[in-house]
């Protein structure tokens, strides 16, 4: 009996002692996964840092570019640099531009011709300077005298494709602001406030102030909302990428919003 009861004693403890060995090839299976999943997530936020010095690299090359649109095709010539850099000191004369004013490239956009009857492609002009690009932005806001052939032209910063498509994104968030006709504000360098008629923040009930700003965080992950000292409120870009912090920062001179 001795003997018997020995022997199922061992076997039991055998038993049990495989039992407790059994999983741990599942825990080791578990635990490789989670090294791989981690392994995938630092990839990932590798990847995603790259991207974003990549597209500040890229907007910084395109910080002294600008689009001018409605010239007539072919109305360049075959010197598009000498055709535009005339046109903007003898026509559009921006204040404050400088002694050596050089057009280094320019070139119409990289699209197909357009057909008879559709507007024409923009010019897209890279200067050597940029203070002379704000001087030619400011002349164009506020000069009468952008015009060739009758036709009234229009310049603009040259943005990347990311930083286009993030401003088309807050469209949605103006467009709501003014719906509800409160005052809000884009940064530059002289910040401009739109919806001057409305009410601004101190008078704005909580209802007002909570469901604008939701509604900016929800649509808009690329700014946040500040309520200033003289009760407007600003919506601020929390960084697009391209060194344009927000809509518009080139380095330390920053060129108004187009609202």
């Amino acid at each position: 009996m001795g003997w018997h009861k020995w022997t199922e004693s061992s076997q039991g403890n055998t038993m049990e002692q495989y039992t407790t060995l059994v999983p741990l090839p599942q825990h080791q299976s578990s635990l490789e996964g989670s090294g791989d999943d981690l392994s995938v997530l630092v990839h990932l936020a590798e990847v995603r840092r790259l991207e974003a010095l990549l597209q500040d690299a890229e907007g910084r090359s395109w910080q002294n570019n600008v689009r001018l649109l409605v010239f007539p095709e072919r109305a360049e010539g075959n010197a598009t640099e000498a055709f535009v850099e005339n046109w903007i000191r003898d026509v559009l004369q921006p204040a404050g531009l400088s002694r050596v004013f050089v057009v280094e490239r320019a070139h119409r956009a990289l699209v197909a011709p357009p057909l008879l009857g559709s507007p024409p492609r923009a010019i897209i002009a890279c200067l050597l300077n940029y203070k002379d690009l704000v001087c030619v932005l400011r002349a164009a806001r506020k000069s009468d005298r952008a015009v060739f052939e009758n036709c009234k032209i229009s310049i603009y910063p040259d943005y990347t494709n990311k930083v286009q498509s993030s401003q088309k994104g807050f469209l949605e968030v103006k467009g709501k602001l003014r719906a509800m006709n409160i005052k809000y504000m884009s940064w530059g360098a002289s910040p401009r406030t739109s919806g001057a008629n409305g009410p601004d923040w101190r008078s704005c009930n909580n209802g007002q102030l909570e469901d604008a700003v939701a509604h900016v965080s929800a649509k808009d992950s690329a700014h946040r909302v500040e309520i200033q000292q003289d009760g407007t409120m600003a919506v601020v870009s929390t960084g697009l990428a391209g060194g344009v912090n927000g809509e518009l920062d080139r380095g330390t001179e920053r060129v108004p919003a187009q609202v």
